[in-house]
């Protein structure tokens, strides 16, 4: 389903169709001061443009936006108010009412493509269907094998800080360089998920939420630390190292499935798949040196 969604296109409705949620508008939009007298004032150069493609999802752009686009034909032209967010980055506009007139050129549906050979070979050229399904088969049984790995070195990573590092003081400065990476990926997972809209999500982003968060998950967040320490002892011992190669091979999948990467602080990126690699490297390095024994389950007493 995932590969119909990304070969979705938008289609043009019917010109009498009404805008509901989940649909697009394609639209001409401006902003404006908003007067006393709810009339427009002078022109403003924000969120302003022609042939713009607008979402209908809630939460999603400036509270009111989507609000006051719902129900809209093609045609149709919208005196739209919108307030902006008391933490707006564009400081003369923050905590202010806006409006936006918005004139809607046609309402969008995506269609989802037909699943045929066709579909296959729009995701790579030459594919059939027939081949396309095991592809699929093929990276879901390896995403499985991912998951086990991924499992088995948590826990042994687990198990190894709490055995033999549970008693390493944690140096303040990286304890707090884990603390903010450990929620900045929170956050990031909150907005994938989509539990909460764009909005709410900027609320989240506060110096006293940080600290709540450093407070709660203090535990969790010297444990990664000391885990960190034991990968770079592991690997300083045993002449493990990452590749420039892999690096950039990482980096290059990476901007692939996402172009918001080329966006974020390059050097910042390096380290953070430089460290991923040699932790996924040491931790391999471990569990091909060990030894496992299997024991039967323990039946929960009263069960």
């Amino acid at each position: 389903r995932q590969l119909r969604q990304r070969q979705a296109r938008l289609e043009d409705l019917p010109a009498d169709t009404v805008a509901k949620e989940g649909d697009h508008v394609r639209v001409d939009m401006a902003g404006f001061e908003k007067l006393e007298s709810g009339e427009k004032g002078d022109p403003l150069d924000v969120a302003s443009g022609e042939g713009l493609s607008v979402e209908l999802a809630v939460g999603k752009f400036m509270p009111g936006l989507v609000e006051g686009l719902l129900g809209c034909k093609a045609g149709e032209t919208r005196l739209v108010p919108v307030q902006f967010s008391s933490r707006s980055q564009q400081a003369q506009l923050a905590g202010k009412e806006l409006l936006f007139e918005v004139t809607v050129h046609s309402v969008q549906r995506r269609v989802l493509p037909e699943l045929d050979d066709d579909f296959a070979a729009g995701i790579q050229p030459g594919l059939t269907l027939e081949g396309l399904n095991e592809k699929v088969r093929d990276g879901v049984q390896a995403e499985v094998d991912k998951m086990v790995r991924e499992r088995t070195h948590m826990l042994l990573e687990r198990l190894l800080v709490d055995k033999y590092l549970s008693n390493t003081p944690v140096p303040a400065a990286l304890a707090d360089e884990q603390a903010r990476k450990s929620f900045a990926q929170m956050l990031t997972n909150i907005k994938d998920r989509g539990d909460v809209d764009d909005e709410a999500l900027k609320q989240m982003v506060t110096p006293e939420a940080f600290e709540q968060y450093k407070a709660e998950y203090a535990e969790e967040i010297a444990r990664a630390v000391r885990a960190s320490l034991l990968v770079d002892a592991v690997a300083a011992q045993e002449g493990i190292a990452v590749d420039q190669a892999d690096i950039e091979e990482q980096k290059a999948m990476m901007a692939s499935v996402d172009k918001e990467v080329e966006k974020v602080d390059q050097a910042l990126l390096v380290r953070q798949i430089e460290a991923t690699l040699l932790r996924d490297r040491v931790l391999a390095y471990i569990a091909e040196k060990a030894t496992v024994t299997k024991v039967p389950m323990q039946e929960k007493e009263g069960a």
